[in-house]
């Protein structure tokens, strides 16, 4: 029998996703914010380039906390949800494939 479950596995796999993202993007997207975009113009217009240092770093973070916020894990949320409805309840597999 394989060591770890179906669940230890699908933990694992999604803990090591969130944490590479986290440990690039929460030190690389405030940075990007910051700076005030790439050369094709920023979210926020000339907004970065008036403001100062600290104003600006605030909005840096402020506009990575919405990224990784609540409206960011809802995606895995709601596949969750299908995957437990779909299986629980119609005996599908727990796979992708089961929700469409």
């Amino acid at each position: 029998p394989p060591e770890f479950s179906n669940f230890s596995w699908f933990a694992m796999i999604f803990s090591c996703g969130v944490g590479v993202g986290l440990f690039f993007y929460g030190v690389a997207e405030p940075i990007f914010h910051y700076t005030g975009g790439n050369r094709y113009g920023h979210a926020w217009g000339d907004l970065p380039h008036r403001l100062p240092d600290n104003e600006r770093a605030q909005a840096a973070m402020n506009l990575t906390w919405f990224h990784w916020g609540v409206h960011g894990w809802v995606v895995y949320a709601i596949v969750g949800i299908l995957l437990a409805f779909l299986h629980y309840r119609k005996g599908l597999p727990m796979t992708i494939k089961s929700c469409f």
